[in-house]
């Protein structure tokens, strides 16, 4: 026995005209992001809205990376701030600000060590906090 994909009973389903309106939902989604880049330093802002039947979304970032010593130290930062809208569970709705602060080395040629702290808050989950370690490594062939 085996599955016919083009007979399964979700392509009917999706197919017949009465039950178009609950097979396709579409959403509206727009992400705008710009950066400028200094000598030693870049900035960032990014923004997203997306809406439909389903709910909503939008939110925005600012972040910056300052380098010190030919790029050999590098300090981050990112502020966020984003809302959700959920009509079918309303007691989801929430807003998050989280922001993060991030430490890097780089050995030359070699390595890239990063440390970041991130703390979100939003009424659903409190206070969560993360430290991540991340090691990026250069293997030549």
């Amino acid at each position: 026995m085996y599955f016919d994909p083009s007979t399964s009973p979700t392509k009917e389903f999706s197919r017949d005209a009465d039950n178009r309106k609950t097979s396709i939902l579409p959403d509206a989604l727009v992400n705008l992001a710009a950066r400028y880049r200094f000598a030693t330093a870049d900035i960032g802002l990014r923004g997203m809205v997306q809406n439909g039947a389903r709910g909503s979304r939008e939110g925005a970032d600012v972040d910056g990376e300052k380098r010190f010593i030919g790029d050999r130290f590098t300090l981050g930062t990112r502020v966020s701030f984003y809302g959700w809208h959920d009509p079918s569970r309303p007691d989801r709705d929430a807003a998050s600000f989280s922001y993060m602060l991030a430490a890097a080395f780089k050995p030359p040629q070699v390595a890239n060590f990063r440390v970041e702290f991130e703390h979100d808050i939003n009424r659903l989950v409190g206070q969560r906090f993360r430290l991540v370690g991340l090691v990026n490594l250069l293997v030549l062939k």
